[in-house]
């Protein structure tokens, strides 16, 4: 059997883009391929992976702040933009209520993406720790000090609900929601957001 580079290097999967939380639809090689056979392959969108090019190798956090720099440039006037009330739509004409609510989308998932850390993120999917322990545990931390570690990325790990970021740990708690069961659904691209719609 021919082996080809994706062959010989470990994949982290997970279904969002390592770098803004967008859904995935390509592979990311770190190392870039150009730099090294071995590596990681890791989920990214298109747009995310071109910008991340072959800047920082080997250093996986300034890569990724080099990206969200990047998003930030591009997409700096959706991110500047006023939040425009569903109430203030509503009183225009239909034409203006139609392009207003794609540019209020467009702003959302804006500030979305900027607002993504792709390092809590990385922890998450690395389930094997492979990743961690080459790249992140450089002063040789224990495996309880990383479950440890593990635990307050989890804690912290930042959802958008109803247009604003928010803890998701928070939401569970003002919810009365598991939150093991939201975060699995939230890393697995499933209906999170089901379980916090209160009933009646």
């Amino acid at each position: 059997m021919r082996l080809t580079i994706d062959s010989v290097r470990i994949r982290l999967d997970g279904k969002f883009c390592v770098y803004c939380g967008e859904i995935a639809n390509t592979t990311e090689h770190f190392p870039p391929a150009s730099h090294s056979l071995r590596g990681w392959l890791l989920p990214a969108c298109s747009e995310c992976n071109s910008m991340a090019g072959t800047e920082f190798p080997e250093d996986f956090e300034s890569r990724a702040n080099l990206v969200n720099q990047k998003i930030r440039r591009k997409y700096r006037k959706e991110i500047a933009s006023i939040d425009w009330h569903d109430d203030e739509i509503k009183s225009m004409g239909r034409g203006m209520q139609r392009g207003l609510k794609e540019w209020k989308e467009a702003v959302r998932i804006a500030k979305q993406r900027a607002a993504w850390n792709a390092v809590e993120y990385l922890r998450l999917i690395d389930q094997a720790e492979s990743f961690a322990q080459i790249h992140v545990d450089k002063a040789g931390t224990t495996r309880r000090e990383r479950l440890k570690w593990r635990s307050i990325v989890e804690k912290n790990f930042v959802v958008n609900f109803n247009g604003s970021a928010v803890r998701l740990n928070d939401l569970c708690n003002d919810y009365n929601v598991d939150f093991g069961k939201a975060l699995t659904k939230a890393l697995n691209g499933d209906d999170w957001m089901s379980l916090f719609h209160k009933e009646g």
